[in-house]
């Protein structure tokens, strides 16, 4: 039971900010909805409409395969030589590779060394 309770908070944000979303979207796609007017139910009105009559959709469709087709490769491409590029360095590997990684470090620290300093300069304001 107490596993169940270290989930909840994990649950409720896959539920907040993912399931309902989803759910939403795919009630919202069989309405003709906008935000002046209430929702009214038009069933496969929008898919037919998609398919059948919309000009865009096909040049739509090319630009995004085209795009996954290029862009996702390129992206493995480009990490798997930036990964063998920094393992590949000898001299000063452990230098370069602190200094490739730090960009990912700075904001947490950042982060730490202002809401250290705020309240910090919170407590040293109040009178005892």
């Amino acid at each position: 039971m107490t596993a169940y309770l270290f989930l909840l908070p994990c649950l409720v944000g896959l539920g907040l900010l993912f399931l309902y979303p989803l759910v939403a979207n795919i009630f919202y796609s069989f309405t003709r909805y906008n935000l002046l007017e209430p929702a009214t139910m038009i069933g496969w009105g929008n898919y037919e409409f998609m398919l059948t009559k919309d000009p865009q959709i096909w040049q739509a469709i090319g630009n995004t395969v085209a795009f996954t087709l290029v862009a996702v490769p390129g992206q493995i491409i480009y990490a798997l030589v930036l990964a063998t590029l920094v393992t590949s360095v000898n001299a000063g590997s452990r230098w370069y590779r602190t200094l490739y990684y730090l960009p990912a470090l700075l904001p947490p620290v950042a982060a730490t060394i202002a809401s250290t300093r705020a309240t910090a300069a919170s407590r040293s304001s109040t009178i005892f």
